[in-house]
């Protein structure tokens, strides 16, 4: 089971407490006692900034999901009414065998939409325009949109493996930190003195879990045993 970050943070903060209570009889020359306030600084700022570009990024993927969505749906109905509209034109129809609107992807859907806006672009003018609100100008401008979005959510999914992979590495670097610190401060004060003690007392496994009260036995039914 992962180490959780609480785990990591108390232990680190227990640590620091630690320390700063034996800096008169014996100082850990892994890291400078400041240094435990420092990093723990650190490591909360990292998991604000990560929890940050996480509800980013849950706004962002909501939006590029639907406007996904919309665009695959202009797509759809913009090819059935233009393969409709020459139907009977073979040289045209021949044109827009090479569009589809298949993909179910992000990047598939934006693929999709720039396949059929440039066979759009090269016929009649008379095509420009299929409905009031389906028109090559404003599928464009729904495809450049759309794009936008999608680019958008790449780099705040980029910015997010960056976060937490500088958020996990300082964890990682602060627990190894707590486990050096305390294999030697063990090796130096014995278990059965006061600072033995009060360093053992440092959490190093996540607690257990309080047990379930137990149910109360149910009374016996009238007439039964006891």
């Amino acid at each position: 089971m992962p180490v959780s970050a609480g785990l990591i943070t108390g232990r680190a903060e227990a640590t620091n407490a630690v320390q700063q209570h034996l800096a008169e009889t014996w100082v850990w020359e892994g890291k400078p006692a400041a240094q435990w306030a420092t990093d723990l600084t650190s490591v909360r700022s990292k998991e604000a900034q990560l929890r940050g570009l996480e509800a980013d990024l849950n706004q962002a993927r909501t939006s590029t999901d639907a406007a996904s969505a919309e665009l695959h749906e202009r797509n759809v109905q913009a090819l059935a009414m233009l393969r409709a509209k020459y139907r009977r034109d073979p040289d045209t129809v021949g044109l827009l065998k090479g569009p589809d609107a298949v993909g179910d992807g992000r990047r598939e859907i934006l693929s999709d939409c720039a396949d059929l806006e440039t066979v759009w672009g090269r016929l009649p003018e008379n095509a420009a325009t299929l409905t009031p609100t389906l028109s090559r100008s404003s599928f464009a401008a729904a495809r450049a949109a759309g794009q936008a979005k999608v680019e958008a959510l790449e780099g705040l999914l980029a910015a997010g493996r960056k976060a937490r992979k500088e958020y996990h590495d300082t964890l990682a670097e602060l627990w190894e930190d707590c486990v050096d610190f305390y294999a030697a401060a063990c090796a130096r004060f014995p278990e059965d003195t006061p600072e033995g003690r009060m360093i053992r007392g440092i959490p190093t496994t996540p607690s257990a879990p309080s047990p379930a009260p137990s149910e109360p036995a149910a009374a016996p039914a009238a007439g039964q045993p006891t």
